[in-house]
């Protein structure tokens, strides 16, 4: 069974995700807090990445460019996220991000599509 890491501050997006993933037969955790993100990126594997942008203590940008340094280097990442400039988007793709959304819970249908794409990949 596939492992999704969804890191979403807002509690609504978070259990969304969780739920819709879970649905779809994905392992999920969460996490809200930027720190704790990055220590279960230490601790397990997991086949993607889910990221706000906009976390607490360690914003996703800090833990996208960390991201190398954990055992989950070449996982695959979905941002989700508030910030909608184009150099947000820029700077993600910089970090390796392939599939960048603002934020909307109407679009849950085209992240799933992408989750399944991409842990289809890891197979």
């Amino acid at each position: 069974m596939a492992k999704i890491l969804v890191a979403e501050p807002e509690a609504f997006f978070s259990k969304f995700y969780s739920v819709k993933f879970k649905k779809e037969g994905y392992e999920v955790d969460r996490e809200t807090d930027g720190r704790k993100v990055y220590e279960n990126l230490n601790k397990n594997l997991y086949d993607l990445l889910l990221i706000n942008l906009m976390l607490p203590y360690k914003d996703g940008f800090t833990i996208l460019r960390d991201l190398k340094n954990t055992p989950n280097k070449d996982i695959p990442v979905i941002v989700i996220t508030e910030l909608k400039q184009e150099q947000d988007c820029k700077k993600a793709e910089n970090l390796g991000v392939k599939h960048y959304f603002v934020k909307n819970e109407d679009q849950i249908g085209e992240i799933l599509r992408v989750v399944k794409e991409e842990v289809g990949k890891k197979k």
